[in-house]
């Protein structure tokens, strides 16, 4: 990566964080998922689905981050 694009992603994060979203009502049970908020705006861009409840698993799930 150059420079320029260092900083370029140094910028776009620096106003970013990953957060889980509260993907169902609250009389509903708990369905998550990981979004990227922008702080001090209202945008939320969506990062994976709403996680889905099944019987035949267990009810948490755990994101796995990687490089690209």
């Amino acid at each position: 990566m150059d420079a320029e694009a260092v900083e370029s992603f140094r910028e776009f994060v620096a106003n970013r964080l990953i957060a889980w979203e509260r993907a169902s009502g609250l009389d509903e049970p708990y369905r998550a998922r990981l979004v990227l908020v922008t702080i001090g705006s209202d945008e939320v861009v969506p990062l994976s689905g709403v996680q889905k409840e099944r019987s035949d698993e267990p009810k948490a799930w755990r994101p796995v981050f990687a490089r690209r």
